[in-house]
């Protein structure tokens, strides 16, 4: 029997001529698992039923997926190893990497003295600096210049901005659902 699938990339029409009938593509729509509707179907060709993907659609979409994972590891490491560097440079106190290094790599919003530095706003910055950061406001300020991708920080928008993009979810390790 001829069937029918469109390509959930493309919404191209494509057909097959598989071994089946009517009654168990019925059978399958109205709720039988496919593999018991049709047993004698190979899988990928019940792979094509279900999703509209060739054997070849599935694994050039793995190798795509492989791919860009390669490239946000890359990035990944990248951001991590320049903000290691950034800390050496431009020593500010051990206890704010983390909050910093949550920034950059996850947008994790930090206290209200690295957000007030992130948003370009020195007065907040000032006011809700401890002792400690107060002393290295100038390596805070040259580190956050230096050693972090640049839309990131700089205003309020842009702050704003990355906030979002860190509750959507749409920065987070590349090993991790996107």
């Amino acid at each position: 029997m001829i069937v029918v699938c469109y390509h959930p990339f493309t919404g191209d029409r494509m057909e097959r001529d598989l071994p089946v009938t009517l009654a168990q593509l019925t059978a399958w729509r109205d709720g039988t698992l496919i593999q018991q509707a049709m047993p004698h179907l190979s899988i990928p060709d019940r792979e094509w039923l279900i999703t509209g993907l060739s054997a070849s659609d599935l694994v050039g979409e793995a190798r795509k997926r492989a791919e860009n994972n390669k490239i946000r590891a890359l990035l990944w490491a990248t951001r991590l190893a320049q903000l290691t560097k950034g800390f050496t440079a431009c020593p500010v106190p051990e206890y704010m990497h983390g909050a910093i290094t949550r920034w950059v790599m996850e947008h994790h919003p930090p206290g209200d003295f690295l957000t007030a530095l992130l948003k370009n706003d020195l007065h907040d910055a000032v006011v809700r600096a401890d002792d400690a950061n107060m002393h290295r406001l100038r390596n805070w300020v040259r580190l956050l210049y230096n050693f972090t991708p640049t839309p990131w920080c700089g205003s309020p928008a842009a702050f704003d901005a990355c906030e979002r993009r860190g509750r959507r979810g749409e920065c987070r390790y590349p090993h991790q659902t996107l």
